[in-house]
């Protein structure tokens, strides 16, 4: 798993090397949950909010089931992902089993 950018090692690589890049969001940022009636019982959800404006939100997927997430999301772009970048469109987020989404916004 070392050299395959797809791999599970891979995927916490790009996440570390992430979470240097934007310390701003994901170190100092402001941490918010987000609710069960938001993301629904087996999603995870959270938002990073730094100091200039910069936000993130954080999804997880901990069911082996697909799951959505119908919070709009319009203003935010996928920043990076364990699954297919087409898993966040028209303001609603499609997670697949296990699956983690995190969006952006400058």
């Amino acid at each position: 798993q070392l050299d395959d950018p797809g791999s599970v090692m891979g995927y916490w690589k790009e996440m570390i090397a992430l979470r240097k890049k934007m310390a701003d969001v994901f170190v100092y940022g402001s941490y918010v949950a987000l609710s069960e009636e938001d993301t629904g019982e087996m999603v995870l959800g959270y938002e990073r909010v730094s100091q200039t404006g910069q936000k993130a939100v954080v999804l997880l997927n901990f069911s082996d089931a697909e799951q959505k997430v119908s919070k709009q999301f319009e203003h935010l772009a996928l920043l990076v992902s364990n699954q297919d970048d087409s898993c966040a469109k028209d303001g609603e987020v499609v997670l697949q089993p296990f699956g983690a989404v995190v969006l952006y916004s400058a």
